[in-house]
């Protein structure tokens, strides 16, 4: 999964269910630090566990992961202003975790 920190809270995207990423998610959530819940937001057009950051200008940039048939080379923004999700360009060589 994906963990970072966003105003007043935690934003936890995609991830693996199961050794090996045999089933990967797709699926977002944000943790409310003020009212201690969680609110899920717009899944990831593409299920994976991978890395992320959170860029300069707020957006939060994925790139590359493992899907459940293996590494996956696209890329794609959440929007500081929320989803939806933007995919962007494919990594030039696919990389995975």
């Amino acid at each position: 999964s994906t963990v970072l920190f966003v105003v007043g809270g935690v934003l936890v995207a995609g991830g693996c269910n199961g050794g090996y990423c045999n089933t990967a998610i797709a699926s977002a959530e944000v943790y409310s630090l003020i009212d201690h819940s969680w609110s899920t937001i717009a899944p990831m057009p593409t299920a994976r566990s991978g890395p992320a950051v959170k860029l300069p200008n707020g957006d939060f940039l994925v790139a590359g992961g493992q899907g459940v048939s293996g590494r996956i080379g696209t890329t794609m923004v959440l929007p500081a202003a929320g989803p939806p999700w933007v995919t962007k360009g494919s990594l030039n060589p696919v990389r995975g975790r």
